[in-house]
């Protein structure tokens, strides 16, 4: 009767230790590393909302519908966590973060990033000294009071517009060019993705604009958006290209474009013909 317990709790705790691994295996609380390197899959919408700023500590509201764990990186380095797929962080303000999520249980069954770059806001400091006027004795008489002319401060319609090309696994997808026109003006600006498949333009005026991404096995991505906020992200990814540039399945771009202010997030799937 003694074994036969002994035996029975020896098999509860296996199995409980075999689901505790299913469940958090995915997540590597402890793994320090980004996560590209090892998820990919379908890309999963990250959100941050920036709560409070006071010019030294940013906090944000973070969600990943169907992630299991959000990590924070800043220069490569993990500094925070998320177990599940919402919750909060605080950041210094002044640098740039990347929110990852990811799903399990396998480590193929969902990934997506976000950056955010809190601003560090400086205290405005008056340099004038302040004075204290004599005071004359000799009665005077009040002059009539003017209104001061009131002006209007210019404001700074214009934000900073980044843009993630990804390949089908999550992966960025390097020295892609990347061409943004303003579909009123007709500028155009043009550049090259760096190795994590990033860019960024900044100043760039209110108003409606359209992006071309042409990927080096020839597929040319395209969206139309509007830039209306202080930042704007653009997530497209190409189904095509398996990994940086190789070309394994029937070409599908899938794009989705977020504007940090709004609740915006639309996603756009396109094709083309079979190569033979």
């Amino acid at each position: 009767m003694k074994k036969r317990t002994t035996f029975g709790a020896t098999v509860l705790a296996a199995v409980g230790l075999i689901a505790a691994f299913a469940t958090n295996a995915y997540a590597f609380p402890t793994k320090t590393t980004g996560c590209a390197a090892c998820h990919s899959g379908a890309v999963l919408t990250v959100n941050a909302s920036e709560t409070s700023n006071d010019g030294t500590t940013a906090s944000y509201a973070v969600s990943a519908p169907g992630a299991d764990a959000i990590a924070v990186f800043a220069s490569g380095a993990k500094v925070d966590q998320i177990p599940g797929a919402s919750g909060s962080i605080s950041v210094p303000a002044g640098a740039t973060y990347e929110l990852q999520a990811v799903r399990g249980p396998s480590n193929t069954d969902g990934w997506g990033s976000l950056v955010v770059s809190p601003a560090a806001i400086a205290p405005v400091m008056d340099p004038t000294p302040v004075t204290t006027p004599a005071v004359d004795p000799t009665p005077t008489a009040t002059p009539t009071p003017h209104p001061a002319p009131v002006t209007t401060p210019t404001v700074d319609a214009s934000g900073t517009v980044r843009i993630h090309v990804m390949a089908r696994t999550g992966r960025g997808i390097a020295a892609s060019t990347v061409t943004v026109t303003n579909v009123s003006t007709g500028i155009v600006t043009t550049a090259t993705a760096d190795s994590h498949g990033r860019v960024t333009f900044k100043n760039v005026p209110y108003g409606r604009y359209t992006v071309t991404v042409v990927l080096s096995n020839g597929t040319v991505l395209t969206r139309t958006f509007t830039v209306g906020h202080r930042r704007t992200t653009i997530q497209l990814k190409d189904h095509r290209t398996h990994e940086r540039g190789h070309d394994r399945s029937e070409p599908k771009a899938e794009e989705s474009e977020r504007s940090h202010g709004s609740s915006r997030s639309r996603t756009v799937t396109s094709t083309r013909g079979t190569r033979h």
